[in-house]
């Protein structure tokens, strides 16, 4: 699919760790959703994930997909009429999961009201 994404951080510019290309599909864990994204913006989240840094106990996996803020449609989970906006739907992501600048992402079934 295709993707923003970070192959490996560069804290001094970290705007050069930033590509644009394919990626895997998320896969799907058992009780989540898969749905397609439609809008989603780079944020200061993101420029420290750029630059490597994060305030988690583990080091950032890299590649990873960037983005905090999207907008999705249902499309490929028939069961969800629409997604929580993501202050209510932050449950579903972890800090250390990809991100929402792919083509789709995965959420848990209770982020999506049917």
């Amino acid at each position: 699919m295709f993707a923003v994404y970070c192959e490996k951080p560069n804290e001094a510019e970290p705007l050069r760790a930033l590509e644009v290309g394919q990626r895997p599909e998320p896969e799907i864990p058992e009780g989540w959703v898969r749905v397609r994204v439609t809008h989603a913006s780079l944020n200061r989240h993101d420029i420290f994930t750029l630059r490597g840094i994060t305030g988690q106990d583990t080091p950032i996996p890299f590649p990873m997909i960037l983005g905090n803020d999207a907008v999705a449609r249902h499309g490929l989970a028939p069961q969800i009429a629409r997604v929580l906006p993501m202050e209510r739907a932050r449950e579903g992501f972890a800090a250390m999961w990809e991100g929402r600048l792919g083509g789709k992402i995965v959420l848990t079934r209770s982020c999506g009201v049917p």
